[in-house]
């Protein structure tokens, strides 16, 4: 009897194992399933994802390209806008140029119809004496713009000589301007304002402003004496920066703040 119990007992474990392990099959299913659904759906995001940044990048690339065309029709609107602009203003100087060259044929074909009516009151031989006159003239008329062209070619020669002069002059003025400076600068005697002894350097209230130079060579005086010889180290507009040139400085005199400085060569 104990062997039955114990065997229906065992039975029913076994029964009972297999039943959860069935169930626990059926559940695992389910979840490969719902697992292989979410793998799908993640696919597909992940696809979707791919296909909107290819698409960024290509609306990208029709942006730049939009830009680089845009940038380039700019570029040829303005070349267009400059040429337009020049030719316009061809244009009005040719429109001026055959204003005066009609003007000038209107003198002339003035002057032949005066002179057809004064040749119908004249009494002429023949029709061929009368169309020699009329050639006569109208040769005349072509020397006449000959010489109107020739005229014109001078005056353009003359601007283009009144131009170089012109030239000539500004280069001259700027040479004076440049002369006048350099005898400004050589008149000013700007002060050693701060002095380092241990160094061997002076700070002078002076620079390019006043017209000296980073190749300037300068002295030191005090009074009516020189004491030292300087160079420039460094300049601004209205500091210079110079160190004592060794063996210049005067025996037993130094550098002292209030010293005035000169030019060692007066600026040509």
């Amino acid at each position: 009897m104990a062997k039955t119990l114990v065997l229906f007992i065992a039975l029913a474990v076994t029964a009972v194992a297999a039943f959860f392990s069935f169930t626990n099959l059926g559940n695992m299913k389910e979840e490969r399933v719902q697992i292989a659904s979410l793998e799908r759906q993640i696919d597909s995001q992940l696809q979707a994802i791919d296909s909107g940044r290819t698409q960024l990048a290509e609306t990208r690339e029709r942006l730049n390209q939009a830009r680089q065309t845009s940038g380039e029709r700019i570029a040829d609107r303005d070349s267009l806008t400059g040429a337009i602009e020049r030719i316009t203003r061809e244009i009005a100087s040719l429109d001026e140029q055959i204003a005066e060259q009609q003007e000038q044929i209107d003198n002339y074909e003035g002057v032949i119809a005066e002179l057809q009516e004064f040749f119908r009151d004249m009494e002429v031989d023949n029709l061929e004496q009368l169309n020699d006159m009329i050639n006569e003239l109208a040769q005349d008329r072509v020397a006449r713009e000959r010489e109107v062209a020739e005229v014109e070619a001078a005056i353009e020669a003359a601007n283009s000589d009144i131009s170089r002069v012109e030239g000539q002059i500004a280069t001259a003025r700027r040479g004076l301007a440049d002369r006048s400076a350099g005898i400004q600068v050589n008149t000013r005697e700007p002060l050693v304002v701060a002095v380092n002894n241990d160094w061997g350097f002076v700070i002078i209230n002076a620079g390019t402003r006043e017209g000296f130079r980073a190749e300037s060579s300068l002295l030191a005086k005090r009074g009516d004496r020189f004491i030292a010889k300087l160079a420039v180290t460094s300049i601004t507009d209205n500091q210079i920066v110079a160190d004592l040139v060794p063996g210049t400085l005067v025996r037993g005199a130094s550098l002292q703040p209030g010293d005035r400085v000169i030019l060692e060569e007066p600026n040509p």
